[in-house]
């Protein structure tokens, strides 16, 4: 069980890690105006609506040839497309409720785009970061289809492929499974019922402009 916590929370940060760089970065450059602007805008909305089950072979055929089957790196990969849309849409309304100011003084005293950034735009968004942070967590941690379809041995399997090899068609052991259900569970909702606040806040952020 501790290889597949262990395993669970590496592939988390992984999601986690990929998902908060590309989110940011895009949803910075959605701050100012370029051409297909809104065209990427309608792509990343459109990407919430589309189940994730409908990329199952297109994710297959391509962790299989990037020869990341049965590993780590792969299935957080994968979690980290499943969750982008998302993440891009909190962040990217994060962004928008920032005073425009700031980051205009910051250009007026020199700063580059890359400055401007992350020593300024970055630490002001920690509260929509968080958010991001805390559901792809929480979605990683009990997703089970992709962790059942990218994985094969126990050196990459998370938490929930091995609640799942308790329960098998010709023998059930039900103490353990339970028991496994538990210890994957109570993570979530420790992070949960703490963090609720910072949940509510970064997704109600950008529902209400001035």
């Amino acid at each position: 069980m501790l290889r597949y916590l262990f395993n669970t929370c590496l592939v988390a940060v992984i999601a986690v890690v990929l998902d908060v760089f590309v989110s940011m970065l895009t949803g910075y450059a959605m701050l100012h105006r370029f051409r297909f602007r809104k065209t990427l805008s309608v792509m990343f909305y459109v990407g919430l609506f589309i189940p994730a089950n409908a990329f199952m072979v297109p994710y297959y055929i391509m962790i299989t040839k990037a020869g990341l089957y049965d590993k780590i790196a792969g299935l957080g990969m994968v979690y980290a497309a499943i969750n982008l849309p998302f993440s891009i849409m909190i962040i990217r309304g994060f962004l928008e409720t920032l005073p425009k100011q700031v980051m205009e003084s910051g250009r007026i005293d020199g700063a580059t785009t890359n400055q401007l950034l992350w020593k300024i735009v970055f630490p002001m968004s920690k509260p929509g970061i968080v958010t991001v942070c805390i559901f792809i967590i929480i979605n990683s941690w009990n997703e089970l289809f992709f962790a059942n379809l990218l994985t094969q041995s126990a050196k990459s399997q998370t938490i929930t492929v091995a609640i799942k090899s308790f329960l098998s068609a010709f023998e059930a052991n039900y103490g353990y499974a339970f028991a496994a259900m538990m210890i994957s569970i109570l993570p979530t909702i420790i992070v949960y019922v703490f963090l609720t606040n910072k949940i509510i806040g970064g997704m109600t952020a950008g529902a209400v402009k001035e």
